[in-house]
């Protein structure tokens, strides 16, 4: 029997039917590719805020305070081994920018991390390591209203550590200049090519007014710190009290309180002195967990006797102190002060110094010394 072929018609007719059959078929594999690739992208993106989040968890000190934002950028993620070294782009088969910007905003306390997808410049894929930026000051700068501003040395690297011979350039996100005459916020942009490779790395600029600790009250003359000049500070707990200055230095103020805090305690309860007033320091910490402005120790015996105007001498008997060294104590206090194995000095409520107790009894209190900036007294 002879076979017979195809005619015309059903030709047509098949290639009809393929035809609408890619019709319906091509759309759905070609958006099934589409989602697929965003998908992939929209996974990338995640990765980019979760590695930012772990930048802020890692970094405590320099996350923006509420109501401000930090910018990075994926270059300094890669530099701090926060994301793998290839990110691709499934849209575009490229590398995402190493130049492209982030944020990490705090919304009054609740931290929100951006992407800014439209930023950088896109690259060729490229071997090895990730060239990057580097400041010698940290990413976010705190400057006093009225302080000087000096930007920072800004190095490039390539990926393996080499210095790169290349121009770098800056410019701000916002503002045309850095000023520091009134509070604000200023996001300074450095921008270089290493290697074919565009990098940036930020420096937010961050102009705060001077928040005082301590206020005078009676001076000899404001802004010298004669000792004994008095001052009321809030060490940081929201209390005012009152402090006399002890000693002063290039940029710091140590003042003492005008009476003891708690009550008696001993020198250091090993009985012994070679590791210091460890008790009473750990008592005296306890007592001034909440005074975060400030740092608090316990004073030396020979930096009470220069602020009395005596001369110190631990063999010899004790000078008289001024009033305001002693003031306001019935049991005296300690100093950080040792004297021998076993013994340490301590202010008497007369006035004198004495070493005639030993280091475990319980007969003399604490009276705090604060170490204030300067910058942070009103004058």
């Amino acid at each position: 029997m002879k076979k017979r072929g195809f005619t015309l018609v059903e030709l047509i007719a098949i290639m009809v039917i393929l035809g609408i059959l890619t019709l319906i078929t091509v759309p759905i594999i070609l958006n099934s590719i589409k989602r697929a690739r965003q998908n992939t992208y929209n996974t990338n993106i995640s990765m980019i805020k979760t590695a930012l989040q772990g930048w802020k968890n890692d970094h405590t000190s320099l996350v923006p305070k509420r109501g401000e934002k930090i910018y990075l950028t994926i270059a300094e993620l890669k530099r701090e081994n926060y994301l793998e070294q290839e990110m691709i782009n499934p849209l575009t088969t490229k590398p995402f920018p190493n130049d492209m910007l982030l944020t990490i905003t705090n919304n009054n306390g609740s931290y929100e991390y951006d992407v800014d997808v439209n930023s950088g410049t896109e690259t060729d894929k490229y071997e090895g390591l990730t060239p990057y930026l580097l400041f010698d000051t940290p990413i976010r700068r705190t400057i006093s209203v009225g302080g000087a501003y000096v930007p920072p040395n800004v190095k490039a690297y390539y990926g393996d550590g080499r210095v790169a011979d290349v121009e770098i350039t800056s410019s701000l996100i916002e503002g045309t200049s850095v000023s520091t005459s009134s509070p604000g916020i200023y996001y300074v942009l450095y921008k270089a090519t290493i290697g074919d490779i565009p990098v940036s790395l930020v420096q937010t600029i961050a102009i705060e007014p001077v928040d005082s600790v301590c206020n005078v009250s009676h001076a000899t003359s404001r802004g010298i710190y004669t000792a004994g000049d008095t001052y009321i500070c809030d060490p940081g707990d929201g209390t005012d009290r009152t402090f006399y200055v002890l000693s002063v230095s290039n940029e710091v103020v140590s003042l003492i309180m005008d009476k003891n805090l708690g009550t008696n305690v001993a020198w250091n309860e090993s009985g012994l002195t070679e590791n210091g007033p460890e008790s009473a320091l750990s008592y005296l910490k306890g007592l001034t967990s909440n005074w975060v402005n400030v740092s608090v120790t316990i004073p030396e015996a020979a930096t009470i006797a220069a602020a009395a105007g005596v001369s110190w001498n631990p063999d010899s008997s004790s000078p008289a102190l001024s009033g305001w060294l002693y003031a306001n104590s019935t049991s005296g206090y300690w100093t950080s002060t040792p004297y021998g194995d076993s013994y340490a000095f301590a202010v008497d409520r007369s006035g004198s110094f004495t070493n005639t107790h030993a280091v475990t009894s319980n007969d003399y209190g604490v009276r705090p010394v604060i170490v204030v900036s300067k910058d942070k007294i009103a004058n």
